[in-house]
């Protein structure tokens, strides 16, 4: 009986072995910021929320699910602090689409922080929004860390009064 459970699993890691290495991966790019907004600003009973609208190219022939993120994120080269994916996101296999990034800061003091990085908003609008960390995606019950560096201006003059929900264009 231990030799037929022993066989059974060594086929399956086989299995997930030749599947794992038949998936040729292209990196998913970053293609721009659309939009941001900001949910529970004022009401601390509830978590602060950060959503980001991003157009995104997935050449990979297989759809992906982003399950995790560990990311900081700066305004106008201020690091505001750590921030983490609220829920999974997918995304479509050949394609370039918008989703919708909800994000969750570490502590609600990120609102301090960002107060010195927003100073561009008022002297143009025009302010420098970079993720950089590592968001884990994944493909069935295969999963891999990827890093993520994207640094692109943005207009968020009229922007910040988005302080109530948010409807999402993830799956």
């Amino acid at each position: 009986m231990k030799m037929k459970k022993f066989r059974l699993a060594l086929g399956f890691l086989m299995l997930m072995f030749v599947a794992q290495s038949c998936m040729t991966y292209e990196d998913v790019e970053i293609k721009e910021i659309e939009d941001t907004r900001v949910e529970n600003l004022f009401n601390k009973n509830e978590p602060l929320k950060i959503a980001i609208d991003v157009k995104i190219d997935n050449p990979n022939t297989y759809a992906l699910k982003l399950k995790k993120a560990d990311l900081n994120l700066y305004v106008g080269g201020k690091d505001l602090g750590k921030v983490h994916l609220d829920d999974k996101v997918k995304i479509p296999k050949k394609s370039t689409s918008s989703r919708t990034f909800v994000f969750v800061p570490e502590s609600r003091d990120i609102l301090k922080a960002a107060l010195g990085g927003a100073i561009g908003i008022f002297k143009g609008g025009d302010v420098e929004v970079r993720i950089k960390g590592r968001v884990k995606g994944g493909v069935l019950f295969i999963g891999k860390w990827f890093d993520v560096d994207h640094k692109e201006k943005i207009d968020l003059k009229g922007k910040i009064s988005g302080f109530g929900g948010f409807g999402g264009k993830s799956e």
